[in-house]
């Protein structure tokens, strides 16, 4: 594995964990203040859990070889 590999993976883990982390704080702030979790934060919170599972899948595939 090179270094630029593991570089782009740490990228993808931070941005993809980001990316859920601000969905659940939003969806919180909107269930407490508006009464209604709304579509916004559930895309972002879904679309950051996907785009860690395969980051994380994809770094097991890359061990196990």
């Amino acid at each position: 594995m090179t270094a630029e590999t593991d570089k782009k993976r740490k990228i993808h883990l931070a941005a993809s964990s980001a990316l859920t982390a601000t969905g659940l704080l939003l969806l919180i702030y909107m269930i407490i203040f508006e009464n209604e979790p709304g579509a916004i934060p559930l895309a972002m919170i879904l679309t950051g859990a996907g785009w860690l599972y395969f980051a994380l899948s994809k770094k097991s595939s890359h061990n196990t070889n």
